[in-house]
């Protein structure tokens, strides 16, 4: 009984020695290469091949290397909120990351780098897909929050100064069906058109 306890207190001894040359205490050394070695004494746990967590200041965690996780889904996406678990960042199919909130896709990033909000995929580098027919698509404004142009969900633009409707640039349209829509200072809408004959006439029908 005596050699055993002998036996047992060396062998407890070796143990604690080696735990304080790896962790001295307040770290931790993960992997048998690294295991007793120290290779990174600023850090707080450190991995097998030197890869390491470390807390940089309080409340800040510092990590080496490459972090991978699963891929995740549009209604728990892999980077999340304790608060909001169904907002964050995942990865919806081979190289399109998908951002949501409440569940639901809101912006997506393909392989080519290509933009889109609303729709997976569009052929354009930027594209919007609204959500509702009663919001509009885009909505220009000011610093002070005035309102400088809208896209409607109809496709309309807008463009507004100081209450009246102004149109920059240049107007093709491929038939006589083809018109621009204008606001004039009172808000009342106005399509336009051009004839053949460059006749221009303004008509409100079914606008206001």
């Amino acid at each position: 009984m005596k050699k055993y306890l002998i036996g047992c207190f060396i062998v407890l001894f070796f143990m604690a020695a080696t735990f304080y040359s790896a962790t001295n205490f307040d770290r931790l050394v993960l992997g048998s290469a690294n295991y007793g070695t120290d290779p990174n004494p600023t850090a707080d746990i450190t991995f097998q091949n030197d890869e390491y967590i470390s807390n940089a200041t309080d409340g800040v965690m510092k990590i080496t290397g490459q972090i991978q996780t699963d891929a995740g889904s549009q209604s728990s996406p892999t980077y999340s909120f304790s608060t909001s678990t169904g907002s964050g960042m995942y990865l919806n199919a081979s190289n399109i990351l998908a951002f949501t909130t409440a569940g639901t896709d809101r912006v997506f990033v393909d392989a080519g780098g290509r933009f889109n909000v609303g729709a997976e995929q569009t052929s354009a580098m930027f594209g919007v897909k609204n959500i509702t027919s009663q919001v509009n698509i885009a909505l220009f404004t000011n610093v002070d929050g005035t309102t400088r142009a809208t896209l409607d969900s109809a496709g309309t633009f807008t463009p507004i100064k100081y209450g009246a409707a102004i149109l920059a640039g240049s107007v093709t349209a491929s038939d006589s069906s083809t018109s621009v829509i204008l606001k004039d200072s009172g808000g009342k809408k106005w399509k336009i058109k051009v004839n053949t004959q460059g006749v221009v006439s303004a008509d409100s029908t079914g606008l206001n």
